[in-house]
């Protein structure tokens, strides 16, 4: 099989681990090694959305060309890669994706599972190097263990220095992996590769949005109907943010409520998926995260929500301006007392950082309540948005409208009259 590029390589890495773990949630005897397998697979999965959001294949710079070499034959991407695509055909047969018979499915893939766990540990480290965008140690680490898996003597060379440089990143993803699961990262990869190419310029284009992000105004409430298209504004408000801000001293982090994952939302999930996103890809200022860590791992314990705020606090004065999108906060939890909690936590943040919030929510009273006096922008299906999907959509519909260009015009303006900004 050859290799493909970099991007193509983990968002095919992406999808094959959304797949394999679909099948073992199935499997009858699945066991903890079964359970900590596909969490394995999809922690790591979160660190290479984040590596993805910073690639750019054209790019001639040191570091471009390091990650892309992680791609190549003898990358360990693309061995990774290879890996999945094998256990994903054991673990699925037919035509159609039909599932393999449940009864012994983990048994039958756990030798497989185990050579592939070797992989994430060694890719979770390179991945982790990558992210902080320092291509020189990149280019050593890749270089160590491309001779390990070659000639293993080598590894001896290595020496002290490296040998505690692995073990202070092993303690760091493990702290990370301690600190929360949720996959917020690849929701956000799964939000943008559903947008339609240019939708939400007028957002970003509106003054309210420019005075929130570049200006003083710390707060923009982002109200709206259901159906209006709140998550994807936030999503794509996050990957401009992602893609616009190239100071390491500016954070950016985000949260996606939802209904159906309210078991996860308490305050406290919520602040410490917050707080991961901060400091996985800084190594430098996780030391409060990592003494946290420390506290908790020996009685198995989890960290309270104040403890989390107190911790934050020190994290985000690390940075000269820290960005927290906040979307669905009408679906916060079940409890009103969360979203109340939560929100009250971030204003007092706001008083002793440079905290830059926006939120979305239905416009319920009493979340609109506690952004009285604050600005405001509405999410609103825009005519020239609900008409670039409309022409997204156009290979879906009958051929005989897929032919018809003048046709395909008159369906977009009649969709977009109706709907009028609703």
């Amino acid at each position: 099989m050859d290799p493909l590029s970099i991007t193509a390589s983990i968002i095919a890495i992406l999808q094959l681990t959304a797949k394999v773990g679909d099948c073992l949630r199935d499997a009858k005897d699945a066991t903890t090694d079964c359970e900590q397998f596909t969490a394995e697979i999809k922690n790591l999965s979160n660190l290479l959305v984040a590596l993805l959001s910073r690639v750019d294949e054209s790019s001639q710079e040191p570091w471009h060309i390091e990650v892309s070499n992680l791609g190549s034959k003898d990358g360990i991407i693309y061995q990774y890669r290879i890996a999945l695509e094998q256990l994903k055909d054991k673990v699925m047969v037919g035509h159609g994706g039909r599932k393999l018979a449940k009864i012994l499915l983990w048994k039958y893939v756990k030798e497989d599972a185990a050579h592939i766990l070797l992989k994430v540990e060694r890719l979770k480290s390179l991945v982790q190097i990558a992210i902080q965008m320092d291509h020189l140690e990149l280019s050593k680490a890749n270089q160590s263990l491309f001779s390990s898996m070659h000639d293993s003597s080598q590894v001896i060379q290595t020496g002290v220095l490296a040998l505690q440089t692995y073990q202070d990143r092993s303690r760091h993803l493990a702290t990370m992996e301690w600190l929360s699961s949720a996959d917020f990262p690849a929701q956000q990869w799964d939000h943008m590769q559903r947008r339609e190419e240019e939708t939400g310029i007028w957002f970003l284009n509106a003054p309210q949005f420019k005075d929130w992000i570049d200006g003083s105004d710390p707060v923009l409430f982002c109200p709206g109907i259901p159906g209006a298209g709140k998550t994807m504004m936030a999503a794509i408000v996050v990957d401009h943010l992602q893609k616009t801000i190239q100071n390491p001293e500016i954070g950016v982090s985000y949260l996606y409520c939802s209904y159906k994952r309210q078991e996860q939302q308490s305050t406290a999930s919520l602040l410490a998926a917050i707080l991961k996103q901060l400091v996985q890809d800084k190594f430098s200022i996780a030391k409060p995260v990592t003494m946290l860590y420390d506290k908790h791992e020996i009685g198995k314990t989890r960290p309270s929500a104040d403890e989390l705020f107190d911790v934050l606090k020190i994290v985000i004065k690390s940075y000269t301006k820290t960005y927290l999108v906040l979307d669905a906060l009408d679906e916060c939890a079940d409890q009103e007392l969360d979203r109340t909690q939560l929100l009250k936590l971030c204003f007092m943040l706001q008083q002793d950082t440079n905290l830059k919030l926006m939120a979305t929510s239905r416009k319920i009273s009493d979340i609109v309540d506690k952004f009285t006096g604050k600005p405001q922008l509405e999410v609103r299906a825009d005519t020239a948005d609900v008409k670039l999907y409309v022409k997204g959509q156009i290979a879906r519909l009958p051929k005989c409208i897929q032919g018809d260009t003048d046709l395909q015009v008159r369906i977009a303006d009649k969709i977009a009259e109706v709907i009028d900004g609703m």
